[in-house]
């Protein structure tokens, strides 16, 4: 599963900690500010990696095998597969929706959260299908 969002709450250096650090070499420690910055700059770079990864594999961008191997070294534990984001665990082929797939697809009317429960889906045609498809969620906007 993976952990981002990673919603770690904006850090304020406390009053004490200021006066206590006066004339302290910054190199032997972190100010909130920069920690938030850090904590920024991870999620921004997870978002871009994750926007990039879902266009290549929308846009046929990369072979399969390149595909594969980017999904699986990255450590996300989700892949994208017609244009739903699945999680990793239990699979055994990235490429398509297998039984017992979880997997989040978002629309411009809202999003879906749920589990796939026969072969050969497709998404969005079997979407409200409910020989195949086991909703979860279903959010509309």
């Amino acid at each position: 599963m993976s952990v981002f969002p990673l919603n770690i709450k904006t850090k304020e250096d406390h009053a004490d900690k200021v006066v206590l650090l006066q004339g302290v070499d910054p190199k032997y420690y972190e100010s909130a500010a920069e920690k938030n910055l850090i904590v920024k700059g991870v999620e921004e770079n997870y978002s871009s990696l994750e926007k990039r990864l879902r266009t290549d594999v929308d846009n046929q961008e990369l072979s399969d095998t390149e595909k594969l191997n980017a999904q699986k070294n990255i450590g996300l534990g989700i892949v994208w597969i017609q244009g739903a984001m699945v999680q990793t665990e239990g699979k055994t082929d990235l490429t398509v929706f297998e039984k017992n797939d979880l997997f989040t697809y978002h629309t411009a009317e809202g999003f879906f959260v749920g589990k796939i429960i026969a072969d050969l889906v497709t998404i969005p045609e079997d979407l409200y299908d409910t020989e195949k498809i086991k909703l979860s969620v279903e959010q509309r906007y």
